[in-house]
Formats: C-alpha cells, structure tokens, sequence
C-alpha cells in the first residue's frame, strides 16, 4: 500500500520522506515494493525560518510559534508525499507500464559504499580507525547537501554550489562549548570537506559513475596565508621556559607527559600509549613503538605505528627527565600497594588510582583547563610538539637528527612544515660568503710552468 515515511527537516529547511509504493506482484507471487527518497522544499521566503525551527526544536528550545510553523508544513508535506506515493503506485500498475532502466546511483548510496570499502584505505590499503571516524563526520554535511542528486549528474557546476553553500555553513559546538559559536566553517575546515568529497568523486571516477572528476577543477576559497596548514603553532623559548617552571606544581604524571612533549617532541597519542617495557632507564631512551587513541562509541584503544617506518623510534632523553620516570614509577608501585587487589597491572605510565590506563582524552582535558588558568597563550597540547621542534631547529639542531626524533619520514617534510620557524634574518649567509671569499684571496695563485 503506498505511503510515505517522514524522515525529518534538513538544513535547508526540506521535508525529507521514504516513498513506499507496490508494483505488479513478481512471478513467483511474492510482493513487489518499491522505495524511493523524496523531498519537498518550502518556499524560498520561510525556507530559512523552518530551517531554524528545526534545529530549535531539536534543542528543546523552539518557541510555540516555531512549532506551530513546523507543524503546518509538515502536515501540508506529508500530505504531498502520500499523493505522490499514490501517484507512483497507480502509474507503476497500469497494464502499458513499462519500467525503465535505471543505472544511475544516488550519491549517498556512493558515498555510503566509498566509507565502507574504499575511505581511508590510501596508506598502504589499512583502513585507519580514527581517519574513518573523521570522514563520517564530514560525510554528515557533503549528503545532506547531495541526498537527491544522482552521482553521475554531478558535475563542476554543482560542485561549485556545493562550495558556495559549505560556506555559509554555521561552526558547529565545541564539547566545552556551552553556546553555538559565532560566524562560519573556517576556510581550512571547507578544504577537509573538499578533500573529502575530492576522494569520494574519484571513486566514483573508478567505477565508470563519472568521465571526470570535478573537484579537479573548481576548489573552495584559498586559506589565507596567516591559517596555512603549513606553519603550525608553537610557543616561544621564554614561553615554555615558563610552562616548565609552572609545571613544577602539578602532579607528577602530569610533569613527566609535558617534559617528554618539550624535550623530545613525540605526538600527544604517542606519550599516551607509553608503558614501562618502553622505558629504558639504563641507557635513557624511549621505546615509541604504538598510539593510544580514542574514537567516541568505541573509547580508548591502542593502536601499531603503522603511519610509517620512521614512526618506530628510540629516543633518548636527560638525566632529568628519566628522574622523572623513576620517580613515577616508584609513585605507581606506592599506589599499587594502596589498592591492593583492586590494582589492575596494565603496565602503563599514566594510569588511575586503580592502574588502568588513563583514556586517550586525559592529557588534552587537564591541559585545556590547566592552560587557562595561567598568562600563557591559550594553544593545544600538539603545540608542545610544534615547540619543541621549532625551537630545535631555530637553535641550529641538525634537520635530519630533528625528523629522526619527530618521526619524520624525511627532512625534507620537517623543513617544510617547521621551516618558518627559522627567522631569515638570523642566517649570516653573507658573513659565511665574505669569510670564504677573504681565505680565497690569501691563498697564492699557482704558478704557470
């Protein structure tokens, strides 16, 4: 029996709904139900205000004259809806009827295939658990905006509309964030949408969907020279100079993460995932060997380096901070005579009362609320990596010693991402050259024969 199924607003303010309606019966008698995704949009002038009451009263917070907006157009959609299942039903089951063939595939049907089989599998064909995760997020706003288009219909135009409406999109909440942030995605969010899509178009250019792909051709608005990815933040000597001194009145666990994340620069995930086998107390290295990441739904969970060879290193580190370490190590064994029983022997350095190894969120939420709570510049806990080698190369450290230690493929990856560190007026490259020139001109010519 044909009818319609609502499926919600959407973010341009359209009635989303499942058309279900019957055909002809199969040959063996079975029934023969057919679907289909169907919207209808408002007018132009209230799309934007049913668009808001939605997102109100997803909220709890719509007022009653949103409410009663949303109500009137729901029902007069609905009611369209029900007409067009109808409609489509009775024109399917006229004796002439002759159902064409299709072989055009909705984009979220593609895009839904592309997450499954094919996203995130660019580095050496393993699916990445948190590269996966961070494509679903993103695959929420590109299917939203292409719910009713046909992938093979998609071209450059309808790319370019795309980008056109990605930006005029809303920042969506912080997880501390206790009120809708002010202004739009940044321009560095819309290229990880256009990334994202880029990927999904290729794929679609693989499987004979489309001739081309459009992303080739048309790309969201430049990130200005002061947002590049390319120059990572980072604190200034004095800065962490202080953020070492300050740190002298926290907990020990505390101490020990942000003296290996200055010292030698490893990845917040990688400090987390440390356990005591990684230690070698003897000769001072550390043993960066996995990651301790955290994915929402499925928590914390441990993870090989697999990024790429130069990700599994030993590193050494000071005397002082292997103090550091026997002093946390003699602090666990203290606790563990505490819990007694209950101590759970997980062999982890940063670990609860109980031994169970601390969630991959830990270190970030302390240093979130700890940095607020002094003068510094308010930046995340991966510019302590950013600091430490920045700082190194300003202070001449030797670029491929620096990328060995930061687990750099190559240095020529290191100068490219930290090169700007290096102040150029600091290189006396024309005192080198003068130097050089004035031993060439002591020297005696040789003598002709």
């Amino acid at each position: 029996m044909a009818h319609a199924e609502f499926k919600g607003i959407g973010t341009k303010g359209q009635a989303k709904f499942r058309l279900y309606f019957d055909g002809p019966k199969k040959a063996d008698g079975r029934r023969n139900q057919k679907k289909e995704s169907y919207s209808i949009d408002p007018l132009p002038e209230k799309a934007g205000a049913i668009a808001n009451a939605a997102k109100n009263r997803q909220k709890g917070i719509a007022t009653k004259t949103e409410n009663l907006l949303l109500e009137r157009f729901e029902k007069k959609a609905t009611e369209s809806a029900e007409t067009e299942a109808k409609k489509r039903e009775d024109e399917i089951n006229k004796p002439n009827y002759v159902e064409p063939v299709v072989n055009k595939e909705h984009f979220v049907n593609h895009s839904a295939r592309w997450l499954k089989y094919k996203a995130g599998t660019a580095r050496k064909g393993k699916r990445q658990p948190k590269t996966v995760w961070r494509y679903e997020q993103l695959l929420q706003r590109i299917d939203d905006f292409f719910q009713s288009d046909f992938v093979e219909d998609i071209n450059i135009d309808r790319v370019e509309e795309f980008y056109a409406w990605l930006a005029r999109q809303p920042k969506k909440r912080g997880k501390n964030q206790k009120k809708d942030p002010e202004g739009f995605l940044s321009e560095r969010t819309q290229w990880h949408y256009h990334r994202c899509l880029y990927y999904i178009l290729e794929y679609a250019v693989a499987r004979e969907k489309l001739a081309s792909n459009p992303c080739r051709h048309v790309r969201p608005q430049e990130i200005p020279d002061d947002l590049d990815e390319k120059r990572p933040d980072s604190y200034t000597a004095d800065e962490a100079a202080k953020i070492r001194e300050l740190m002298e009145k926290e907990p020990l666990k505390n101490r020990v993460f942000v003296q290996i994340a200055l010292e030698i620069g490893p990845r917040p995930e990688e400090i987390h995932a440390l356990k005591w086998v990684d230690i070698d107390f003897k000769n001072r290295l550390i043993d960066f060997n996995k990651t301790w990441q955290y994915i929402p739904k499925k928590g914390s969970f441990e993870k090989p380096h697999l990024k790429n060879k130069s990700s599994r290193r030993k590193i050494k580190v000071s005397a002082s901070t292997t103090f550091l370490l026997k002093q946390l190590k003699n602090e666990q064994e203290v606790e563990a005579k505490k819990a007694g029983s209950k101590w759970v022997n997980s062999g982890a350095l940063f670990v609860n009362w109980q031994g169970k190894q601390l969630s991959a969120t830990w270190a970030g939420d302390w240093w979130r609320k700890w940095i607020l709570t002094t003068d510094l510049p308010v930046k995340t806990l991966y510019c302590l990596r950013h600091t430490c080698l920045s700082l190194l190369l300003d202070a001449g450290a030797n670029p491929l010693e620096v990328a060995r230690m930061a687990g750099h493929s190559n240095a020529e990856m290191l100068w490219r991402v930290y090169g700007h560190a290096v102040e150029k007026e600091h290189f006396a490259g024309a005192d080198i050259m003068e130097s050089i020139m004035k031993k060439k001109q002591k020297e005696p010519s040789p003598q002709l024969s």
